[in-house]
């Protein structure tokens, strides 16, 4: 009898299923339904069940074990239907804002389905459910970390290669070849943006596209890397400068002041250009009437320079 009311206390389970139940009968070779209100005590002791107690005590194991992975497995969906991508704008276009919650929510799931792959018999069950999340999450992870990093180099040569006319000028295939990515990702974006839901917009198809889109815009850094060691050859003194802070200066070659922030690293004791005030609010000034050095020693210019 002891070892009886041990086996209904576990039989009682909410992680009981119908399939399980099925397993028990199986194993008593019996038929009868536990969901009947007839259904009674002296019906389990007919059962017997002290004679199969190793069988039972392993069926509650299994039951015990996929209710756990059962209820992962619905965080995980619950998880990721409500997932969706925050975005922020730059210069009019759709871009990616803060990810680390989602990046960290799919490093936790990704773990978790790992973890239960790696159950044996326990995940048997759910093998298909947890294979298909893997490959969702395993999708989402690549998609996602190609995306960023097509945005981040988009963010930087959009200003060079559509911004800076000296650039096109100088590299018109480059350019030709950069407009087309351009177009392609704020398409992308704008398709993201119409519907967030990371699961649907991390794609087979979207991998595919920020791949060549990548490999596209790594043309176009050589391309721009080699125009920028030409520059430097000609003017020696910016191999002081970062290749960033080069192409700033060189995106910006009709805004003399924001050139002039780097002009300190080409030129000891220089520290920037003093301008005249413009005579429209919407140009910038590029008349100097003198220049400060790195103290803050205001030096004037006996007549007006022009930059």
């Amino acid at each position: 009898m002891t070892i009886v009311l041990n086996l209904v206390e576990s039989l009682r389970g909410d992680y009981m299923e119908d399939r399980h139940w099925k397993q028990l009968k199986d194993k008593t070779r019996t038929e009868f339904d536990n969901k009947a209100s007839t259904f009674c005590f002296d019906d389990i002791l007919r059962l017997k069940l002290y004679k199969l107690k190793p069988e039972v005590e392993e069926i509650v194991d299994i039951a015990q074990k996929e209710f756990k992975i059962d209820k992962k497995l619905k965080i995980i969906e619950s998880n990721w239907a409500k997932q969706i991508f925050i975005f922020d704008t730059y210069k009019e276009n759709y871009i990616f804002g803060a990810l680390d919650d989602m990046m960290e929510i799919l490093d936790a799931n990704s773990l978790d389905l790992m973890g239960m792959k790696a159950q044996g018999k326990y995940v048997e069950y759910f093998i298909q459910t947890v294979e298909s999340w893997r490959e969702k999450l395993g999708r989402v992870d690549i998609v996602v970390n190609e995306w960023l990093k097509v945005q981040k180099n988009w963010r930087i040569l959009v200003n060079i290669f559509v911004g800076s006319e000296d650039i096109r000028q100088q590299l018109p295939e480059d350019t030709k070849v950069f407009e087309t990515v351009h177009g392609e990702f704020t398409e992308m974006m704008a398709a993201a943006h119409e519907n967030p839901n990371i699961i649907e917009t991390c794609t087979e198809g979207r991998k595919t596209a920020l791949i060549e889109m990548s490999q596209k815009i790594k043309k176009c850094e050589k391309a721009l890397n080699d125009y920028l060691e030409q520059k430097k050859k000609i003017f020696p003194r910016f191999y002081f400068l970062s290749n960033q802070s080069l192409l700033t200066i060189l995106s910006n070659g009709q805004n003399p002041p924001k050139v002039c922030e780097f002009i300190g690293d080409c030129f000891d004791g220089l520290k920037t250009l003093k301008f005249k005030p413009s005579n429209s609010p919407t140009e910038y000034s590029r008349i100097s009437d003198g220049m400060y050095s790195k103290d803050d020693e205001e030096i004037s210019f006996s007549k007006d320079f022009i930059a």
